[in-house]
């Protein structure tokens, strides 16, 4: 049996809270992309995970044609700092927490594998800040805010569009206390590719990676570097250009066969607001030290939306912004990329080829 089509499958893990019999799991195919595997000697064929699967579903969302949008930063500089970009969204969990809500994000685990956690205190928020490139592990999760909804709790659910789609396939849309932050999403990355360039730097130091983040601020915002803390004590720091992961990610190589016709790269989008990078904030009239410490893009898509947002903005800087300006360098709000015509081609070298020939052929 097969839930959805293959090469439609987003990896959001409903289907496995869904089951009644407990027959699915998701498991990594040959390209590093987790999909569902279903034990057909326990499934019943009640077709719960079917009938839930967002991809199944036609995308239709109240929210507002055209959001309110802005640009801002968290006015506390360690949180800022902290951040992949202005530090918004501590901004927002905070406010939630503050209410005595719990906030569900992701963090990335010992084998640095990134996963859905729920916190309730802002000492934790430290481990589901900063974007993450690869599939969110959601075994469980929707299940848990399931729970916590139907107890009253408040609940602010972080994630990407499809799995803020799956989340209200699963709860219902309509819960008051029910709050969604979606990221800007850019795709899903190859955990098989960024595992390789794992080793890559393993092997280059003779350490064991720790610790992995994907976008630091060592050389400011607009520089793309990632960094790997090591077992010795030491960070390897990397540019995305020498970084076969983030490169190849940045070309849409090896992005997830679903991101290149995503759903929900449209207006309007599916959470109450959406948060990202502000690129094309230097037109802004931002100071240069403003700049270099991170902006946040926000797009305030309904009533919910706007609560949130007017609720800390003491907190924050921001200044009005339009659509079209935060479209133009962000056009994942309205479409999805383009797959690479020569992501196959990638994919097959990529399993036998060493560092050097692929960063030639595909990197430079």
């Amino acid at each position: 049996m097969q839930i959805c089509k293959k090469d439609k499958c987003t990896g959001c893990g409903l289907c496995i809270d869904v089951c009644p019999k407990k027959c699915i799991q998701m498991k990594s195919n040959e390209e590093g992309f987790i999909y569902p595997d279903i034990n057909m000697d326990l499934c019943v064929e009640c077709n719960q995970c079917k009938n839930k699967c967002p991809v199944n579903k036609a995308y239709i969302s109240d929210n507002y044609e055209k959001p309110l949008v802005y640009a801002c930063f968290n006015k506390e500089d360690n949180i800022r700092l902290d951040s992949t970009s202005g530090g918004l969204f501590s901004a927002i969990a905070k406010y939630i927490i503050s209410k005595g809500g719990k906030v569900v994000g992701v963090t990335v685990d010992e084998k640095l594998k990134p996963k859905h956690i729920i916190i309730d205190n802002e000492e934790d928020l430290e481990l589901i800040r900063g974007s993450k490139y690869i599939q969110s592990r959601t075994t469980g999760i929707y299940k848990k805010v399931k729970e916590l909804l139907d107890k009253n709790e408040i609940v602010l659910f972080s994630g990407t569009a499809c799995q803020i789609s799956a989340l209200y396939s699963y709860v219902g849309k309509e819960k008051s206390n029910l709050y969604t932050c979606e990221v800007i999403c850019h795709g899903i990355g190859s955990e098989f590719v960024n595992d390789k360039q794992i080793k890559f730097i393993e092997d280059e130091t003779k350490s064991k990676v720790e610790k992995l983040i994907y976008r630091s601020k060592k050389e400011g915002w607009t520089t793309s570097m990632s960094e790997y803390k090591l077992k010795n004590g030491t960070s390897k720091y990397v540019v995305s250009t020498d970084n076969l992961f983030m490169r190849t990610f940045y070309l849409t190589l090896c992005h997830r066969k679903s991101c290149y016709e995503c759903k929900y790269a449209k207006l309007p989008r599916v959470s109450d607001i959406m948060i990202g990078d502000f690129w094309g904030a230097d037109k802004l009239n931002f100071e240069q030290e403003e700049l270099k410490k991170g902006i946040s893009l926000a797009l305030i898509n309904n009533v919910k939306g706007e609560e949130i947002f007017d609720n800390i903005r003491e907190f924050i800087g921001y200044r009005e912004e339009t659509i079209e300006h935060a479209a133009e360098r962000n056009k994942h709000i309205l479409v999805s990329n383009e797959q690479n015509p020569i992501r196959e081609e990638f994919f097959k070298d990529i399993k036998t080829k060493e560092r050097e020939y692929l960063m030639e052929k595909y990197c430079k």
